[in-house]
């Protein structure tokens, strides 16, 4: 480590960046035609003659003349310099040999940025230039001078990717009208103190150019936002050998670094090394204060996640070099990091922009996202599903919630998660999406989907008996119930889950006619969602269907889905026919979907999904007070190697809410339960209550069933003096366990249990309509509102 020059000075030594590697990677054929499209002060081209056999060659690109004169000190046949930029190099190329390789330093280069004269630096004081080659053109004071306004804008704004182009532009002609001599800005310190006292910081010290991209919910709040820090990185031969051992020791603990590896970093053989990244600004100005010679800082950034872990699948993260890496960091790279192609820029080491090569692409500034996602609604499917893994001791489970009439995702959850905010011990378990990139096969759920195709065919009408016998053999195999349930309608098949009925249904129809509806509702293909790892799931081609793998996949078996997959099917229900589009960014205004059934059937196979969470059906615990839903289970054995292990279950949920004009769509899948139940209703079923109930009241959905009845109690003997304080007192007693009640609506939050009452004579009237509408309105999850019996409702 040694010394080098004050950086200012025209004496500076140009040191080229990483290149022993870059040499190394470029020239993979001694006898190969080569080019340098950025000469420089001739570091690559020189290594790379050096690596060359006597038949390569090599043809170097600048615009500079001072750089053109640098390489007239190259005496070798093999090497010739073009003056030229990029935009022609592919007509000086076109009648050489075919090119093996092409180096383009786009980093630190050159040292014009700390020549004043060159009118680059706004460091020193200079005359306003800004030519790479200062024989052609005019300098950047003679055309702000004459330039119009929309000219001014249009250049900084493609070229310099300012958001604020206009401002400065404006500041820029209103400087010439009111020097009147047209050419006020000559030098670099003018333009610099123009653009600053325009373009107003957010907070002191920070630079006009900042970009902070946002990931927002769907009401505005920040999901993941973008922090200033620092990277400290080192030239090591600029580093003194003979730093103070108490420096040294307080540089290594600011870098959370050993003094034998921080040692060790700063004597490799490199001519740049980073020592630690995204520093924070704390600990980067205490290394600042410590003034080792060699050891610089560049502003970076790091994205940080407010919400954390229940946000992570959604929102995904970037790496140290802020490139998303999931989620829609990933999925919407482009836009969240704006598109700087309109500037190509050789950067000297220090980081300061030297030459500005060329416009490749139209520049746009990074976007604020905002998603669909609903921030209240995650919470609750993320606590939820959280909740149904512990509770029942399950692999993983998962949860999604969809818009009904939009086709926007308002939750999608998983358990277990990660925070992206920390990383040290992530894991592959922890980073799956699994809503979007687990497959299996959905078991019943799929049979709503079958039977509504068979209506839609007019091949049953909902009155159209099936026998159903416990037990059927077919083909040689026997298909089964959990009950005999004898003679049952369409709508009894699926209110009780028979595989055995949706067989009998399925086999009035065509293979092709059933993978055609399989296809429509996007089965077996990844959904059009822009989002990474959505998976397509697999329905094989009908034509290889025998007909046992048709009657069992009418019934979810044979054909694997993911859970998004099977919500965005059951928009067919919801949306009156209609398969709508879906969408993890927010929109605006309706949609139109895909007709798949009539509206007719829609509402038909709507109201047979009602009857599986009413008493008699198979999840009357999905039951939500307050409102009519509907929906079907989902009990599965896990495919494991070529057959399935019938000690390991997925147990699913899928419904809607409210059954008279559905609002969302709630899909639970809970991966190998193993305490108490495997079945799809008794362990998603209270899931999906949950969610959706929370999901509603946050939605501000009405209630569309105030009066279901849940409990009914003995008839209360006419002789109970019934004032308000003992019904309340009584009501408490009969409650089911956890109930919150009250007769005040004043006090009432939502989902308690309203009582509404009317006192008359010490004695409960019934007549309390009045408050039941303010208790509905001010989120009421039931009321309880008749004075004899006290049914529970």
């Amino acid at each position: 480590m040694t010394p080098t020059e004050t950086p200012g000075t025209t004496a500076l030594r140009h040191r080229t960046v990483l290149l022993d590697e870059a040499v190394e990677a470029l020239v993979w054929r001694p006898d190969g035609a080569y080019v340098d499209g950025t000469f420089g002060r001739g570091g690559h081209s020189r290594a790379v003659l050096a690596r060359l056999g006597p038949a390569g060659s090599l043809v170097a690109f600048d615009k500079d003349p001072a750089a053109i004169a640098e390489a007239g000190t190259i005496k070798d046949a093999r090497f010739s310099i073009e003056h030229a930029s990029f935009a022609e190099m592919g007509d000086r190329l076109r009648d050489r040999a075919p090119v093996a390789g092409v180096l383009l330093d786009l980093g630190i280069s050159s040292p014009q940025i700390d020549e004043a004269a060159r009118g680059f630096s706004f460091r020193f004081e200079g005359p306003l230039d800004m030519r790479m080659d200062t024989t052609r053109g005019v300098t950047a004071a003679e055309w702000l001078a004459q330039a119009d306004e929309h000219d001014i804008a249009r250049v900084i704004r493609d070229y310099g990717e300012e958001r604020f182009a206009v401002q400065i532009a404006k500041a820029i002609v209103a400087r010439r009208r009111e020097s009147g001599d047209g050419g006020p800005i000559a030098t670099t310190s003018d333009l610099a103190a123009l653009v600053a006292k325009t373009v107003k910081t957010r907070e002191k010290g920070q630079d006009p150019a900042t970009r902070t991209f946002q990931i927002l919910d769907r009401n505005g709040l920040v999901l993941a936002t973008s922090l200033p820090v620092k990277a400290i990185w080192a030239v090591p031969e600029d580093v003194p050998n003979d730093i103070e051992p108490q420096r040294m020791r307080q540089l290594a603990k600011l870098l959370d670094l050993s003094e034998k590896d921080l040692r060790a970093k700063l004597n490799e053989d490199k001519s740049f090394v980073y020592l630690k990244r995204q520093v924070l600004p704390d600990a980067a100005d205490k290394i600042a204060a410590l003034k080792v010679e060699g050891i610089h800082q560049t502003r970076e950034y790091k994205r940080f996640y407010p919400e954390g872990e229940a946000m992570a699948h959604i929102v995904g993260f970037t790496n140290v070099e802020d490139k998303g890496q999931e989620g829609v960091e990933l999925a919407r790279e482009a836009g969240l990091a704006g598109r700087p192609g309109a500037r190509q820029v050789i950067k000297d080491r220090l980081g300061r922009v030297v030459e500005d090569v060329g416009v490749l692409k139209t520049p746009r500034d990074g976007e604020d996202m905002q998603l669909s996602i609903d921030a209240k609604i995650q919470y609750l499917a993320y606590n939820e599903v959280k909740a149904v893994v512990e509770r029942n001791k399950a692999k993983a489970a998962s949860a999604v919630v969809l818009d009904a009439q939009t086709g926007e995702v308002l939750a999608l959850a998983n358990w277990p998660t990660y925070n992206p905010n920390d990383r040290t011990r992530l894991s592959g378990e922890q980073l799956r999406n699994r809503v979007l990139t687990d497959t299996f096969e959905p078991g019943s759920m799929m049979k709503p989907i079958s039977i509504g195709l068979a209506l839609q065919l007019g091949r049953v009408t909902p009155s159209t008996t099936v026998v159903t016998t416990g037990k059927y053999n077919f083909e040689g195999a026997t298909i089964s119930d959990t009950h005999n349930y004898g003679t049952l309608t369409v709508g009894g098949v699926i209110q009780k889950s028979s595989n055995i009925g949706t067989t009998k249904i399925a086999m009035m129809m065509k293979p092709q006619e059933m993978w055609d509806m399989f296809t429509s509702v996007g089965l077996g293909q990844a959904p059009k969602i822009g989002f990474p790892g959505a998976v397509a799931g697999r329905v094989r081609p009908w034509k290889s269907w025998r007909p046992i793998e048709q009657a069992t996949m009418s019934y979810g078996y044979g054909l694997s889905v993911s859970l998004f997959q099977i919500a965005h099917a059951y928009t067919i229900f919801a949306h009156d026919g209609e398969l709508i589009p879906v969408s993890i960014y927010k929109t605006n205004g309706p949609v139109t979907g895909e007709r798949i059934l009539s509206p007719t059937v829609a509402r038909e196979v709507r109201g047979m999904l009602e009857t599986v969470t009413a008493p008699g059906g198979t999840a009357p615990e999905a039951q939500v007070m307050g409102y009519r839903v509907g929906g079907k289970t989902g009990t599965a054995y896990k495919h494991v190697g070529r057959g399935y292990d019938r000690s390991k279950y997925r147990a699913s949920f899928i419904g809607l809410a409210p059954m008279s004009n559905p609002r969302v769509i709630v899909a639970v899948s809970v991966d190998e339960p193993t305490a108490g139940s495997h079945y799809g209703g008794a362990v998603a079923g209270p899931v999906f209550s949950a969610i959706t109930g929370g999901a509603l009241r946050s939605l501000n959905v009405q209630p569309d069933s105030p009066i279901r009845q849940l409990m009914v109690t003995d008839k209360v003997p006419e002789s109970e003096p019934w004032s308000a304080s003992n019904a309340l007192a009584w009501l408490h007693a009969h409650a089911p366990a956890g109930a919150k009640l009250t007769g005040d609506t004043r006090r009432l939050q939502p989902g308690d249990v309203f009582f509404a009452y009317v006192l008359g004579n010490e004695r409960l009237a019934t007549d309390g309509r009045p408050h039941i509408d303010k208790a509905i309105a001010a989120g009421a999850s039931a009321v309880i509102y008749e004075a004899e019996g006290f049914t529970w409702t």
